[in-house]
């Protein structure tokens, strides 16, 4: 038995990534297993062991944990020690390591998991609590540095072309090192907010508006170079943008209706779940719970409902009936929910107890994804007026610019006085380059500020795709407005001052 210990010394874990999705899953369910009765260590392995579709990385160790105790027949705790020294993840390594604190001084291991569930519980609604203001604070900092960079822009343009460029490497490391900032912020953004899956990953759907979405990005980036290979006049230019703003805004209303569907699962879903758990509590089985179930109405529920019961009536197996019907309700929260729900029943929890856990949590990620949509909300009313005034202001300047430097040369080719130190480069190719480096600024604004604000709402590519056709739309119609209407005053100031 000693050389078989030893063995066990020399077993190595695959290296493995814990994603916040698995970890508050793991939680949730030590938080249901707390409400046991009587949980031995074993017992604790097993559940685990049998979780490992919603638990990733972790079940896939607790799987390993139980194929070797059925091997060597070592005991569990001591192959729990010696396999855990090989995970490098710190949390699940902290976690153990007070667990096995907690297993060496006889403490009972479901006070252990109700004392963990509440800290992590206690730890998610503190996050939430200072999440909207963390959230706006991220969003002034971010609108503060367009503003910033607006400021920055005019001055530079206005000096180059009146005063001629000198270097013009000054505006076009302006242009590269802004978004290089942005990105910086966009990366704490993904860094302090939690990301989460609002869509089931897998879903066709998912992988379709992600290509959409990318493909837009590559045309934007492209835009400049053509733009400048075919020398279009400004009013084209910003004229292409509109085609795929609306390109970009008809795919997000195809697929808002998607995601209405599935917020109103997600909120009608600890309702869902309590009367779920009531009914099993009352007839012992689910399959007759769903039976009772059917009668009332759930309304997005219904169809996948009454598929699962006609396919539990036929005698299907309930487990890849179950599995079915958590695929068919396209929600990622509902997909776990769900999940868990069934590992609960299997290890023969009451329903009502475990179930409190998970509606405690599908209220808090409600809850915190409200909040972040207020907040996009709140991003959307500030970055949008910026994007429209640095097209409209920057513009508006250039061709005002560009006006007075004919005007210029014109004078200085009438008088023998000596010229002014005014527009001293030729106008038309400097009046060129500052289209192109204002039309590439506003090509790169419309992605970064897509970005940003489809990061700061979160759950799937549909709140990148609504700010990139709102941002193309506001962008393409303030640019060829703008040069329309400003090419149209000059030139009626033109004709009375003939």
């Amino acid at each position: 038995m000693l050389r078989q210990a030893r063995r066990t010394a020399f077993v190595r874990i695959p290296q493995i990534k814990i994603t916040e999705e698995n970890w508050d899953n793991f939680m949730l369910l030590n938080g249901m297993l707390a409400t046991s009765t009587d949980l031995s260590f074993q017992d604790y392995v097993e559940v685990l062991s049998n979780a490992s579709e919603e638990l990733g990385s972790l079940g896939n160790i607790f799987t390993r944990i139980k194929s070797l105790v059925m091997r060597w027949q070592i005991d569990t705790e001591t192959i729990l020690q010696r396999l855990l020294v090989t995970v490098k993840v710190k949390r699940v390594s902290d976690f153990f390591g007070r667990l096995a604190r907690t297993l060496r001084t006889g403490t009972s291991l479901i006070d252990f998991l109700r004392m963990e569930s509440s800290m992590h519980q206690l730890s998610e609604q503190r996050s939430i609590e200072r999440a909207e203001e963390r959230y706006r604070l991220l969003t002034d900092a971010y609108a503060s540095l367009l503003s910033g960079f607006l400021f920055l822009f005019l001055t530079l343009v206005i000096t180059s072309v009146v005063f001629g460029f000198g270097d013009p490497n000054h505006i076009i490391l302006t242009l590269i090192c802004f978004p290089a900032i942005c990105g910086v912020v966009m990366l704490l953004v993904k860094r302090v907010l939690p990301s989460y899956e609002l869509i089931r990953p897998g879903t066709k759907i998912v992988a379709r508006y992600r290509f959409l979405m990318t493909f837009l990005i590559i045309v934007l980036i492209m835009l400049p170079f053509f733009v400048f290979l075919f020398n279009l006049s400004p009013e084209v230019a910003f004229l292409i943008l509109i085609p795929l703003g609306v390109i970009a805004f008809i795919a997000y209303n195809t697929g808002r209706k998607i995601i209405r569907i599935i917020n109103y699962i997600d909120e009608e879903l600890p309702l869902f779940l309590s009367s779920l758990a009531d009914v099993t509590s009352s007839t012992g089985n689910i399959v007759e719970s769903i039976s009772v179930l059917i009668t009332g109405k759930w309304r997005w529920f219904m169809k996948p409902l009454r598929r699962l019961k006609s396919q539990l009536d036929l005698g299907a197996n309930l487990d890849r009936c179950w599995r079915i019907f958590r695929l068919e309700l396209l929600s990622r929260l509902a997909w776990n929910s769900l999940g868990l729900f069934i590992v609960g029943l299997r290890a023969g929890l009451d329903p009502n107890r475990f179930s409190e856990v998970l509606i405690r949590s599908i209220d808090l990620k409600i809850h915190a994804r409200r909040i972040r949509s207020g907040v996009a909300g709140y991003a959307r009313g500030l970055i949008i007026p910026i994007q429209c005034a640095f097209v409209g202001v920057t513009l508006m300047l250039m061709l005002i610019l560009d006006a007075f430097g004919r005007l210029s040369e014109a004078a200085a080719g009438m008088t023998s006085m000596v010229p002014l130190p005014f527009f001293p480069a030729q106008i038309t190719m400097m009046n060129t380059l500052i289209f192109i480096i204002t039309y590439t600024a506003a090509v790169v604004f419309i992605i970064m500020n897509s970005l940003f604000m489809g990061l700061l709402e979160g759950g799937s590519t549909f709140p990148m795709l609504r700010s990139l056709a709102y941002l193309s739309l506001a962008t393409g119609a303030v640019g060829f407005l703008t040069t329309i209407g400003v090419r149209y005053i000059i030139e009626i100031m033109g004709v009375f001052g003939g």
